[in-house]
């Protein structure tokens, strides 16, 4: 939204720093993390106060049945402040953005969905089924496959859809539609459970994965430019850059959460946190990079 309004001044001879995507992702980042400081206490007063609070498997000499009562479902702070950030700062007309705002929503209404069953059910074990889950997650993969590898819809490159390259590595490996639709699903299931997975006390999981989303903010950026792609040996991608400011956002939102996660952890970020950083950390690994 603020982009669109700065490029529309850009064009009557306003500010120009806001058309860089360097600009945007700083900005996109600092956006989210004081929008975390701000609105955190307040939103995790009111999870308490509503009573959506952990209910904590036993891991036999790991005593974590300390941690029951507290606060979870805290991935709405990370999903509000992230999506956002960058729903203000990203171009909005860019495809790749829609991708990744599209698996965000997926995700993150799923795991609320699980958080709140076990919240209700008050058990950890009452949460969706592990095939309720991997069949969320392999729907959207067989989804994401059609829209990235079908021509008329796919912001990609039709030479490059389909294709398979190793970084540095000049030219592509080989080309295969099946294998490719294969493993855009393979990756969407592996990144959404093991982020899921890795999910636990204190920071285990935000840490991790804001350093994973700064990565892939810097290859977003490279394959989105010209010039640097090029000298790379990768295969430039127009837009791709684009996601490089989500990723931004999406760091600014977890270095903000992580603000109250750390220890004692204030908050947990629940399955909706996990599984919205895991599909989204897929989705911007897929073909875009």
């Amino acid at each position: 939204m603020i982009y669109a309004i700065f490029k529309s001044a850009l064009e009557t001879g306003g500010l120009a720093v806001f058309k860089y995507l360097s600009s945007r992702t700083l900005t996109a980042f600092v956006t989210a993390f004081f929008l975390s400081l701000i609105i955190g206490r307040p939103l995790i007063n009111a999870l308490y106060r509503h009573g959506f609070r952990s209910f904590e498997r036993s891991y036999g000499e790991i005593n974590s049945q300390k941690k029951t009562g507290t606060p979870m479902m805290g991935g709405i702070l990370i999903f509000i402040t992230g999506i956002g950030s960058a729903l203000l700062w990203c171009d909005l007309a860019n495809p790749f953005i829609w991708a990744l705002l599209a698996s965000a929503v997926w995700f993150a209404v799923f795991g609320a969905i699980d958080d709140y069953k076990k919240i209700k059910g008050k058990d950890a074990d009452e949460g969706l089924s592990r095939f309720a889950k991997y069949t969320i997650q392999i729907l959207f993969g067989v989804l994401l496959a059609v829209f990235v590898l079908l021509p008329d819809i796919s912001p990609l490159p039709p030479d490059v859809a389909n294709a398979f390259q190793l970084p540095f590595f000049k030219g592509f490996i080989f080309s295969s539609t099946v294998l490719t639709f294969l493993w855009i699903v393979f990756i969407i299931v592996y990144s959404a459970n093991a982020v899921n997975f890795a999910d636990g006390m204190d920071g285990l999981t935000i840490v991790p994965s804001v350093f994973v989303f700064i990565v892939l903010g810097v290859f977003a950026y490279i394959v989105g430019n010209k010039i640097q792609a090029q000298h790379l040996l990768y295969e430039y991608i127009p837009g791709s850059g684009e996601i490089a400011v989500f990723c931004g956002a999406i760091v600014g939102a977890g270095i903000g959460f992580l603000w109250f996660n750390s220890h004692p952890a204030e908050v947990f970020m629940g399955d909706m946190g996990s599984l919205f950083l895991g599909g989204t950390m897929g989705t911007a690994a897929e073909r875009f990079l």
